[in-house]
């Protein structure tokens, strides 16, 4: 039933879409057959070819679904009636349906007796849509308002304006909440260079709540994370990528292999510890070898041939970690701060763009990454 959802709602809007850049539908939809009425969300955002992409949510008999729906959009006259079939696991699915003003609404039959209508009904124009509301947790949330983070790390932390700084952003955004943070960054170090007494005195701190750790060494992230709830304070730790990737003299099969080790360290870290995981190097390896639609080159979250990050892989970085930290989604956080402006090309790279299509797919991905890591089965294990 929600293959069959997902097809006749991406056959409709194909249909359906004017050129806003972002548009935001609410209301329900039934199944005759099962006697259920159940309710029904989508927010879309015009791509840069002139199609759509669009975040789905909803449930079906108390289970909720998510799905990403890529269409294209015809007008005719102000109002457009809408026809279908589909094969839907081997039944014959028909449908019609209709667009008038704000509001769209149909039915659709099948020979198997699923049957129903739907009615969806446009927010107001200029309005900002409002997060998706996501029945399935990434997990719970890792602090509480006001919480004072510490990280200590590198350049993999600190570069194109700094984790830190988007994650009080991505926060007060998303949830209305504060959190606070410090950090102490040395820009060309590992972690194993990091255990100083400055870093110790910072870590027992009163202030501080939980401490945020750049990945390492097995043994050196063991050592941290001992000294840091000795303190009593909350371990978090932010999984950097293999700098050895496609793009920077890495190939896809050793970047893969070098990010699975990665994966099985920081899995058995967790388990012996109880430390959170921001798995950024999973979401990048998905991004990377799965790369949206137009990128003009696999690796767009780093700089052109380089280890760091670029302006995208900053914000991937900080939606990841609001998603760990809050257990929210982090579709529809949207926020500006220079030179992260959507829209504009990157000051690393001008060949890429952060566009409002963009950003989407990417929070999209971020929570899925986030989801299947929390649920112990990501693409890499």
């Amino acid at each position: 039933m929600k293959r069959f959802l997902s097809v006749v709602l991406c056959l409709i809007l194909t249909c359906s879409l004017s050129a806003a850049d972002t548009r935001t539908w609410t209301g329900r939809w039934n199944n005759r057959k099962y006697g259920t009425s159940c309710p029904l969300k989508c927010v879309a955002v015009l791509t840069p070819s002139g199609g759509w992409q669009a975040v789905f949510n909803g449930t079906f008999k108390g289970d909720p679904f998510e799905y990403r729906v890529e269409f294209t959009s015809r007008a005719k006259s102000g109002r457009e009636a809408l026809t279908g079939t589909a094969t839907i696991s081997g039944h014959p699915y028909q449908w019609q349906g209709s667009l008038d003003a704000r509001q769209l609404k149909g039915n659709y039959k099948s020979t198997n007796g699923n049957n129903g209508t739907f009615m969806l009904q446009e927010s107001k124009t200029g309005a900002r849509p409002t997060p998706p509301t996501i029945s399935e947790p990434a997990g719970e949330a890792k602090f509480k308002p006001g919480d004072n983070l510490l990280f200590i790390g590198n350049s993999f932390m600190a570069s194109e304006g700094g984790i830190f700084n988007y994650l009080q952003k991505a926060v007060g955004v998303g949830t209305g909440m504060t959190v606070q943070t410090d950090s102490i960054i040395d820009n060309d170090r590992p972690l194993s260079a990091m255990l100083t007494a400055k870093v110790g005195r910072a870590i027992v701190a009163v202030e501080v709540d939980s401490v945020v750790i750049t990945s390492g060494e097995l043994t050196t992230m063991r050592k941290f994370i001992t000294e840091i709830e000795k303190a009593g304070k909350h371990p978090i730790v932010f999984m950097t990528w293999e700098p050895r990737h496609p793009g920077n003299r890495g190939t896809e099969s050793y970047y893969t292999t070098a990010t699975k080790t990665s994966v099985r360290n920081i899995r058995r870290l967790q388990k012996e510890t109880g430390a959170t995981i921001i798995p950024v190097a999973v979401v990048y390896h998905e991004l990377t070898t799965r790369p949206p639609q137009g990128m003009p080159r696999r690796d767009f979250l780093w700089r052109p041939a380089n280890i760091h990050q670029n302006e995208l892989g900053t914000m991937v970085n900080a939606w990841m970690m609001y998603t760990i930290l809050t257990g929210k989604s982090p579709v529809g956080v949207d926020f500006d701060m220079p030179p992260f402006v959507a829209g504009e090309t990157l000051q690393s790279d001008p060949d890429l763009k952060l566009t409002a299509a963009l950003r989407l797919e990417l929070q999209t991905r971020v929570w899925e990454v986030a989801k299947a890591w929390n649920a112990g089965r990501t693409h890499l294990e």
